[in-house]
C-alpha cells in the first residue's frame, strides 16, 4: 500500500497529540480476515500520527508499544471482498478524529479526517483526502520554483492542487 503517501498525509495534521483513537478499515480479498497481516500498515500509520508531533522513531518492532504507551488506539477492520488472492488488498481507510487540518476541505464537521488509498494492477494510490478525491500525487526530490508552480496551476485538467513541504 502506499504507506509513504499516507505517513506524508497524516504529517500534514496539527493537533495529533489529542488523537486518542484511529481506525483503519483494509478492503481485502483474502480468503479469511485473518489471512491479511495487517502489523506493517499498522506501524506506519502509528508512525505518521506520532513521529511529526514527538522525537520517538517509530518502527515495526516499537510501534504497538509506542502507541499504546501515548494512548493511541488504532481500530482495525476488515472487509473481505470478492478477487483474487493474488492481489488481496484493494483499499485502506484511516479515520482519525479529534484533528485539526492544515486544509480546513479535508476535515468534516466532526472533526474528522479520512485519507483513503487503493491498490489498482498492484500499484498503490492515494485516492481521497476529506471529501476530495485525489487524482494524482508526485513526489518531487527540490522544492518546485514559484514559476514550475504556477504553471501547473495554469493546466486545464488540474482542478486543484496543493505543493506540501514535508
Amino acid at each position: 500500500m502506499a504507506i509513504t503517501n499516507y505517513i506524508a498525509v497524516l504529517e500534514t495534521m496539527e493537533g495529533g497529540s489529542g488523537v486518542k483513537t484511529v481506525k483503519a478499515t483494509y478492503a481485502s480479498s483474502a480468503r479469511a480476515p485473518d489471512d491479511l497481516d495487517t502489523k506493517l500498515l499498522r506501524a506506519m500509520i502509528t508512525k505518521g500520527i506520532i513521529e511529526p508531533i514527538s522525537s520517538v522513531f517509530v518502527n515495526l518492532v516499537n510501534a504497538d508499544f509506542t502507541a499504546k504507551q501515548r494512548g493511541l488506539r488504532i481500530l482495525e477492520e476488515r472487509i473481505v471482498l470478492d478477487g483474487s488472492p493474488e492481489s488481496p488488498l484493494d483499499f485502506i481507510q484511516v479515520q482519525i478524529a479529534n484533528v485539526e487540518s492544515k486544509f480546513s476541505s479535508t476535515t468534516s464537521e466532526s472533526g474528522e479526517i479520512k485519507v483513503e488509498g487503493r491498490v489498482k494492477d498492484g500499484i498503490p494510490h492515494l485516492t481521497r483526502v476529506g471529501s476530495s478525491e485525489v487524482v494524482m500525487a508526485i513526489g518531487v526530490d527540490d522544492q518546485p520554483s514559484k514559476e514550475a508552480l504556477k504553471k501547473i496551476g495554469e493546466v486545464l485538467a488540474i482542478e486543484e492542487f496543493v505543493f506540501l513541504k514535508l
